[in-house]
């Protein structure tokens, strides 16, 4: 058999794992703790942002104007053409197989 020099290589038995990491300060875990905070709020500022886009967007496009509105108009305009072409029937998802003959 050759040399396989794809595999990564091998753990020898004896060998050492690191250290385990020493728990956190008091001072690491407060400032971990306020991170966490900030990050959530950034979240849920951009969640908050982002449904309210999304609903702008619905309304614009229930008058039928919009970015929406224009965004679909153009894939109209580009592929609507595509559209016209016969399609072919869907293949079913289940096949009956008549006496358990494959």
């Amino acid at each position: 058999m050759g040399n396989n020099t794809t595999s990564p290589p091998r753990r020898r038995h004896g060998a050492l794992a690191p250290p385990p990491m020493p728990p956190p300060t008091e001072a690491e875990r407060i400032a971990s703790e306020e991170m966490t905070r900030q990050m959530r709020e950034i979240a849920a500022g951009l969640h908050q942002r982002n449904l309210a886009a999304a609903v702008r967007l619905a309304q614009q496009a229930l008058g039928g104007k919009g970015e929406l509105v224009e965004h679909f108009a153009e894939l109209g305009r580009r592929f609507g053409h595509t559209l016209d072409a016969p399609t072919l029937p869907p293949k079913p998802w289940l096949r009956v197989v008549a006496g358990g003959a494959a």
